[in-house]
C-alpha cells in the first residue's frame, strides 16, 4: 500500500467540543436529558443537562460540552457515521474553567468579546456562541454570556470559535 501523497495546506485548527492548550481545565460530568452537540452551551434542568431553552433573557449556563474522541459510534445504517452529539443517559464532560472551542453562529469573532449565547425557547439554534445583539423574541432568544466569559478569535472559521471560561 502506497503511503500518503496529498495534504492539506492549512489543517483544521480544532473542532467544536476539543479542549485547547495544556493550562488548567475545570471539567465537571452531568447526565444528558436530550441531544447535545460537541461545543454546545449547556444548561442544568431538574439535574442533568441541556442546550439552553430558557424563555426571555434568562440564561443559566453551566460550561461548554466537551467532545470525546472515544464516545461509541451508531451502529447499523449509520455506523460509518462519526458521533458529534451527545444523547439523552449520556454523562457529559462540561468544561467550566479552561479553553475549549465551542459552536459558533454570527458574524465577526473578536478577540476578548465577551459573546452572547443563543437559548431559542422553540427550536433553532441553541446553545451557540455569537455577537449578535441580544434578545427576547420567543424563538430566537439570545442572552449575554455570564461574567467569565472571553471570545478567542479562529481565523477563516464561520462555525466554531476559540473561548475561555472562568464560571464560578
Amino acid at each position: 500500500m502506497a503511503g500518503q501523497t496529498s495534504y492539506a495546506q492549512n489543517p483544521v485548527i480544532g473542532e467544536p467540543g476539543q479542549l485547547f492548550g495544556t493550562e488548567y481545565h475545570d471539567i465537571v460530568s452531568y447526565v444528558a436529558s436530550g441531544t447535545i452537540p460537541f461545543g454546545s452551551v449547556v444548561e442544568l434542568s431538574g439535574g442533568k443537562v441541556r442546550v439552553p431553552q430558557a424563555t426571555g433573557s434568562t440564561l443559566t449556563m453551566k460550561g461548554v460540552a466537551l467532545q470525546i474522541v472515544a464516545k461509541e459510534q451508531a451502529l447499523g445504517a449509520a455506523a460509518s457515521s462519526i458521533a458529534t452529539t451527545w444523547v439523552a443517559g449520556d454523562v457529559v464532560p462540561v468544561l467550566r474553567k479552561g479553553r475549549c472551542f465551542a459552536l459558533w453562529n454570527g458574524t465577526t469573532q473578536s478577540d476578548g468579546l465577551a459573546p452572547n449565547v443563543t437559548h431559542s425557547s422553540t427550536t433553532g439554534s441553541q446553545g451557540y456562541f455569537t455577537d449578535a445583539a441580544t434578545s427576547t423574541t420567543a424563538g430566537s432568544e439570545i442572552a449575554a454570556a455570564p461574567a467569565g466569559v472571553v471570545l478567542g478569535p479562529v481565523t477563516g472559521q464561520s462555525t466554531f470559535c476559540l473561548v475561555e471560561l472562568n464560571l464560578p
